[in-house]
């Protein structure tokens, strides 16, 4: 029959012949199990039940509901959309595109693949379609798969599947992220399809960047697998090392700083020559500016010598280019406040000073759009010795600081703890009489950080080791002692670090090592001191190497009070302190001399020429070379103190001799 076939009145259609519809069969059809029905999709509505074979010939829409056991022939070339219910129906795909819409379940039929492809299967989604007993008489399509990284699943085909055909499925979707360092995944388990069913297109599947690293992956003979890219730092995910390069430039940089900072009276006295240090240092042993021993070019009181307090603020601009493949814009910042004590002599021409500081310190760094700041605080403390020209200081110190990363995930919060040790000696060479200074130094520290373990925004524990960094600085300044008392500088140092190479772990990925290049750092600077209470100073320091950029430092000094004046005859009677004779004189020749009470008589006079010199006191002999010198011995009832200085200009010798009653 052709034409339109319609059933009213509540009656039925019943066939059990062959019906080749071209028009509308409505109404309630009953296929008989012999009965064949010939039709267009849109062309066959209404209560259907079929026990015979209805074949879909022509058009692409939506199949209606049929009940009955029958087959339901998918013939047509076009997209058919099955989103009622077959009931028992058994469905064979021979031709065109099944799309699974609302319905995804005929197992209760079944399912023979005999061509033809399944459709929409690859929508972003991981769905499972129930296909009962699949018969696989050819090879059937599958436009492809959804695969979900977030728990390794994929959509399902669950069936009993037999024939000789096989499921092709064309591609491979990836969706979802993951945490693991690699991934291999055989697709037969996640889509349910037995090997012998299976055959999934080997293909070279997209680049991921999850929040650890990039996975690259592909599909190959039924296998799903993503591994890292590398190991470099170009091969994670910028977010997740926040934290290792937050401990490096946040803690490991900002301790270092604080370390070198903390150098202060170190840096400050021994850019004066020894001619003025010395000066100083002895200024109140003398009891009348008329009778002080130094020529008059040379400085007789330093704000160094007496006790005070500092300041000293930096700021940092640069660009740190770190060892593993990250660059990383910083802006540090911070102030140290600081107390020192008065210069107290040691004995055996040792002088000491000790040093204790407190500061706060922050910092900002960018890179491939990652943000961090970290601030914090620190406290150490720093003793400095100082003999002749010979210098050496420690310093200790301890900080913490609050740190947070903004990343694509959210802000990430982190806590690290600081420590350090160092140590800078130096030596002072002095030419033109002090008037310009070389002085070589080497600096040496250890710097510890630990940034507590967190997770971050995007779900990921992170584990670390501490952070041990050996720095080493050899350096030399040239330094001037103008007349006026300024003293311009300039520097250089060669900054290497042994160690200090991070080692993080993300979840299961060991997170690559990085660490701080080597660098120099190079610069002038202006001292002056006013008076004997303030000294302040300025210097530019610029960088280049592992890190590139600029570091601008200042401080200023204010002693307590200034210097001690020298005390009056009656205040040194009271203080008990004795009689004090000072005599000057210049001579480069042996000396002969007599103490007669606390008066010293030469009994030679001097020669213009410099040469060591022997001086004899009563039977008491003492050589000097040029260097302080200081011998005590008894004559009679008197103790008598002999000092030797070879300060003066024309490198004349002054004897100064003291006898205490």
């Amino acid at each position: 029959m052709d034409g339109n076939i319609i059933s009213t009145n509540g009656k039925s259609i019943e066939n059990s012949g062959t019906i080749n519809n071209t028009g509308d069969l409505n109404g309630k059809i009953n296929n008989a199990s012999d009965g064949i029905i010939n039709t267009t999709i849109s062309g066959m509505n209404g209560d259907i039940t079929n026990r015979g074979n209805i074949h879909y010939t022509t058009g692409g829409s939506t199949i209606t509901d049929i009940a009955g056991d029958g087959t339901v022939h998918l013939d047509s070339p076009d997209t058919l959309v099955l989103n009622n219910d077959l009931d028992g129906n058994t469905l064979s795909l021979n031709n065109g595109t099944l799309v699974f819409g609302s319905n995804k379940d005929i197992s209760k039929g079944g399912f023979i693949g005999n061509g033809g492809a399944i459709g929409n299967v690859l929508d972003g989604k991981t769905l499972t379609y129930k296909l009962g007993n699949a018969n696989l008489v050819k090879d059937t399509k599958v436009d492809g798969i959804d695969f979900d990284l977030s728990n390794l699943t994929s959509d399902k085909f669950i069936a009993n599947f037999t024939g000789n055909g096989k499921l092709n499925i064309d591609k491979v979707q990836v969706k979802g992220n993951t945490l693991k360092d690699s991934i291999r995944v055989y697709l037969g388990d996640t889509t349910k399809v037995d090997k012998n069913h299976l055959n999934v297109k080997n293909q070279k599947l997209p680049t991921i960047m999850t929040p650890i690293r990039r996975l690259a992956g592909r599909v190959e003979d039924n296998y799903l697998t993503y591994a890292g890219t590398g190991n470099s730092a170009k091969d994670f995910n910028p977010a997740i090392l926040a934290s290792p390069v937050a401990t490096l430039i946040g803690g490991q940089i900002t301790q270092s700083q604080t370390l070198q900072d903390s150098f202060f009276h170190m840096n400050r006295y021994m850019k004066y020559s020894s001619n003025a240090r010395i000066a100083s240092e002895d200024r109140n042993k003398y009891a009348s500016s008329d009778l002080h021993p130094y020529p008059t070019y040379v400085r007789s009181s330093l704000p160094e010598t007496s006790q005070a307090m500092w300041v000293k603020p930096y700021t940092t601009f640069e660009k740190v280019n770190l060892k593993g493949g990250v660059g990383v814009s910083n802006t540090a910042y911070g102030t140290l406040y600081g107390g020192d004590t008065d210069l107290v002599n040691l004995g055996h021409g040792y002088k000491g000073v000790i040093s204790a500081f407190v500061g706060y310190n922050g910092s900002h760094q960018s890179y491939n759009g990652i943000s961090m700041n970290q601030q914090g605080g620190t406290l150490g403390v720093t003793g400095t010795l100082y003999h002749g020209n010979f210098f050496t200081g420690l310093t200790l110190s301890a900080g913490a600081s609050a740190g947070e990363a903004h990343t694509p995930y959210g802000t990430d919060h982190f806590t690290m703890l600081t420590a350090g040790i160092a140590n800078k000696t130096g030596y002072n060479i002095e030419l033109a009489d002090g008037k310009f200074i070389i002085q070589p130094s080497l600096y040496l520290g250890y710097t510890f950080v630990n940034n507590f373990d967190y997770k971050n925004s995007a779900g990921v524990n992170i584990d670390s080791d501490p952070l041990s960094t050996i720095q080493i600085a050899p350096g030399i300044k040239f330094i001037g002692n103008l007349k006026n008392g300024w003293q311009p500088y300039a520097g250089v140092d060669m900054m290497w670090n042994i160690m200090g190479r991070t080692k993080f772990k993300a979840a299961d990925s060991r997170l690559p090592e990085l660490s701080v290049k080597p660098y120099v750092q190079y610069g002038v600077g202006l001292q002056k001191s006013w008076s004997d209470r303030f000294t302040a100073f300025f210097q530019t320091m610029l960088r280049n190497g592992g890190r590139t950029g600029i570091v601008l430092e200042g401080g200023f000094r204010w002693t307590f009070g200034g210097s001690k004046k020298p005390q009056t005859k009656a205040q040194e009677k009271n203080n008990n302190t004795g009689n004090i004779k000072v005599i000057k004189h210049y001579t480069s020749t042996p000396v002969e001399a007599k103490v007669k009470g606390n008066t010293m008589t030469i009994i030679k006079p001097p020669s213009p020429t410099l040469a060591p010199i022997k001086t004899k006191v009563n039977n008491f002999t003492s050589r000097m070379d040029g260097s302080n010198d200081v011998v005590k011995y008894q004559n009679g009832n008197k103790k008598v103190l002999k000092r030797y200085y070879d300060i003066s200009k024309d490198k004349r010798v002054r004897i100064v001799v003291t006898t205490d009653i």
